[in-house]
């Protein structure tokens, strides 16, 4: 909602409790997506990825990540989700 210091600060805070109790992390990592925070949603989709969330399958779809769709992070995670071979995912040659 145009507040990216309290939107920051929540997506770190989250973070912080993923230690001590389940966080769905592919949001948080939405959450950095949109701050433009690169390494912040890399980290939060690999938490993603590793707990084996289901919902990170769908998350990778959203408008939010368009800006990281040629990212070679993101493809890798693309491949390893089963998602690269989507008309949404740019190939690998471009």
């Amino acid at each position: 909602m145009g507040d990216t210091d309290a939107a920051r600060a929540m997506a770190q805070d989250l973070e912080a409790e993923w230690e001590r109790r389940y966080i769905v992390a592919c949001q948080v990592a939405g959450v950095y997506a949109a701050l433009g925070d690169r390494d912040g949603m890399l980290r939060s989709l690999e938490r993603s990825f590793e707990v084996g969330d289901p919902l990170v399958i769908m998350t990778l779809a959203l408008e939010e990540f368009e800006p990281y769709r040629s990212d070679p992070a993101f493809l890798d995670l693309l491949e390893r989700v089963g998602l690269a071979a989507y008309p949404w995912a740019p190939s690998p040659t471009n």
